[in-house]
């Protein structure tokens, strides 16, 4: 019976394969072919790391259909990879024989769309213009700032209420879903929805490329930070501390930071506070430390390294050695 289960599983595997393998060759013949094999040699070693560490086959087809579906991004082809990756991710759920590992799949994905947004060139140029288009309109991005806390305080209700283990589930199912809604807005611009949700967005911009980010740091802290205090600090810096540290920025005048001119001292002391306290509340004197890592990174960084990523980074790596 333990046979029969394997070469079930051995077949479900090589359908992926193949599925992926004729994906490939439709992006190649699409004119993304040197970005896949790029992305592919920069993120084997990932994927070694992955499959060293979780054991889980299902992330190597995850990872190509996650570069797939980002170089498609705003396009209506979008959905044949992202059909692929909602598969694993039903698959992953149902456990079908499969080691079972969402820290794995969220690893994969979150690495396959880093690697896409700095090695496919049109992906490199929508980054570009959000980041330019920061702080163009103080009004649009206070509004923006509010918008994402309150979607912030839902996800860290679901994070303090199920637990890290199911919150995982849900988050990485709610992440993959706004993925999607995020490319039919792009695609039908002229949708009521889409009007809707463009009123929030920065302008000579895409729709979402903040929350693709912001989604992207988020699975990757629950990929590779296990303690449950660590990941809820992290993501109330991404959360609450990063968008109290725009709304001070823009409202407060003070002098800016000496080693980055787009960020003022205002904006670095909310961030700091406010997630200084928050850490030490559920952690203690630790929660300091890491609330000043989760400053630091907010004001470090600029592109092509947007700060729903480094803080992330630098407070996953932060978290290891406080």
């Amino acid at each position: 019976m333990h046979g029969d289960g394997m070469d079930q599983n051995q077949i479900i595997l090589l359908a992926f394969y193949v599925g992926v393998s004729a994906g490939a060759i439709v992006l190649s013949i699409r004119k993304w072919g040197r970005f896949y094999i790029s992305a592919i040699i920069v993120g084997s070693p990932f994927l070694a790391f992955s499959l060293y560490l979780w054991h889980s086959p299902l992330d190597i087809p995850l990872f190509v259909f996650g570069l797939i579906a980002s170089s498609l991004l705003y396009d209506k082809w979008f959905y044949l990879a992202f059909t692929g990756i909602m598969a694993l991710f039903f698959i992953n759920l149902s456990g079908l024989g499969f080691t079972r590992s969402w820290d794995g799949f969220d690893f994969a994905i979150s690495i396959s769309i880093i690697i896409s947004f700095f090695f496919n060139e049109r992906l490199r140029q929508i980054n570009r213009n959000n980041e330019n288009a920061k702080g163009g309109s103080r009004k649009n991005e206070i509004v923006r700032d509010v918008v994402q806390m309150a979607g912030g305080i839902v996800m860290l209700f679901i994070f303090f209420q199920f637990g890290k283990d199911t919150a995982e589930i849900l988050i990485t199912f709610i992440a993959l879903v706004l993925f999607a809604l995020g490319n039919y807005l792009g695609v039908n611009r002229k949708s009521a929805l889409a009007r809707a949700i463009w009123f929030f967005e920065r302008g000579g911009t895409e729709l979402g490329i903040g929350a693709i980010w912001f989604a992207t740091g988020v699975l990757l802290a629950f990929a590779l930070v296990h303690s449950f205090s660590m990941l809820a600090e992290i993501f109330f810096v991404l959360i609450i501390g990063d968008s109290l540290a725009t709304i001070a920025g823009s409202s407060i005048k003070s002098p800016k930071l000496p080693y980055n001119r787009r960020k003022s001292i205002a904006g670095f002391t909310a961030i700091f506070l406010s997630s200084s306290l928050f850490g030490f509340v559920i952690m203690g004197y630790p929660g300091i430390a890491m609330g000043l890592i989760g400053a630091f990174a907010e004001s470090v960084s600029q592109y092509p390294f947007d700060d729903n990523l480094v803080i992330p980074v630098l407070m996953i790596l932060g978290s290891y050695l406080v």
